[in-house]
């Protein structure tokens, strides 16, 4: 149920990101100098991971996986190949794969415009709680998502940085509905519009990962599955032969105890209900 709500953040993120600065000299700036864009928004990226390890050493903790208890795992069978390597995936063990457990993740996405690159750098912290919160930095703006649960409700809180409006969102999907995720196949693609074209088990980066790939019309994905982690570890997106996005999570660490700072709702900006 967490994992779909981290995907539900993201979409708010990029939104915001997206339509949060709508000044034209900032879209012009952009288009027209997108390498220096990309190089600060790649130091400004650095800087976070930086500042992030700097502040938090002595408050995160960092664990192991395999240390984590009364944690679902996803099993598999990695002789098999294609659409019954898939059937075999299974999330085994009480609760799902995200409950009660704290993690950060830093995950990177580019998206390649012509000869432009704009890249966007996602930090995803979860306390055992299952408060959410994100920071997304690219070149328009720099975005903070945070989902907690407030008088028993899941309240989502997103704005830019530096603006006086936010946007806030009442979580009102039933459990029932975050948890049909988990079901055939963990969701890895929709038969009904997508062709699986492969699927195997492979190593990435020196850990076993599935790959598979699938076709829309002209778009192909092909993503690298972690079961360790529980999501794809790399994505990319290719139309005909050319790559116009791709997204990897550079970190993943399980922690022990997250600094409450990350959870803290800003008393600054003013937010505006949304429904979704």
């Amino acid at each position: 149920m967490k994992m779909i709500k981290v995907f539900v953040c993201m979409i708010v993120v990029v939104l915001l990101v997206g339509c949060g600065k709508d000044e034209t000299p900032t879209q012009n700036t952009v288009s027209e100098n997108s390498t220096q864009e990309t190089a600060n928004t790649e130091e400004s990226s650095k800087a976070l991971t930086e500042e992030k390890t700097e502040e938090n050493e002595d408050k995160e903790e960092v664990m192991d996986l395999s240390e984590v208890k009364g944690k679902a795992k996803i099993t598999y069978d990695s002789s098999l190949t294609g659409e019954d390597l898939l059937k075999s995936i299974e999330l085994k063990g009480e609760g799902n794969f995200f409950d009660n457990i704290a993690y950060k993740s830093i995950m990177e996405t580019k998206m390649y415009t012509g000869s432009d690159i704009q890249t966007t750098q996602i930090e995803v912290v979860q306390n055992k709680n299952g408060d959410l919160y994100m920071k997304s930095i690219s070149p328009l703006g720099v975005g903070i998502t945070l989902t907690k649960e407030v008088d028993g409700i899941d309240m989502t809180y997103s704005y830019m940085e530096g603006e006086a409006t936010g946007y806030l969102m009442k979580d009102s999907m039933e459990d029932e509905m975050y948890d049909d995720f988990y079901e055939e196949g963990l969701g890895f693609y929709d038969s009904e519009y997508e062709i699986l074209l492969e699927a195997k088990v492979e190593q990435l980066d020196g850990k076993e990962v599935i790959y598979y790939e699938v076709e829309d019309g002209d778009t192909i994905m092909k993503n690298w599955f972690s079961p360790e982690v529980g999501s794809p570890i790399k994505t990319e997106v290719w139309v005909g032969d050319l790559l116009v996005m791709e997204n990897n999570i550079a970190k993943f660490e399980i922690l022990n105890k997250v600094d409450d700072k990350y959870f803290q709702i800003p008393n600054n900006v003013t937010f505006q209900e949304m429904d979704y």
